[in-house]
């Protein structure tokens, strides 16, 4: 079983690997997604745990899957 805290690195590790290949910054794509200016950078930053709710809303902000952040093996 995956911890909890490696989950959240791997969450952290993929939004920031696509935010920066789409060429978004942090502050335009929590802009998007209705978060305050600081949220992504405390999600990335594993300071932050993301609900679902949230990793979905991140996940239309950057147009990819939920998928896309999720681990791919558990």
């Amino acid at each position: 079983m995956l911890a909890k805290n490696r989950f959240n690195q791997i969450i952290a590790s993929n939004l920031k690997r696509i935010r920066e290949e789409k060429g978004i910054a942090q502050d335009k794509l929590s802009m998007d997604c209705g978060f305050f200016r600081t949220y992504v950078g405390l999600v990335e930053n594993c300071r932050k745990s993301p609900s679902a709710f949230s990793i979905y809303r991140l996940a239309k902000g950057l147009e990819v899957t939920v998928d896309d952040l999720f681990p791919k093996t558990v």
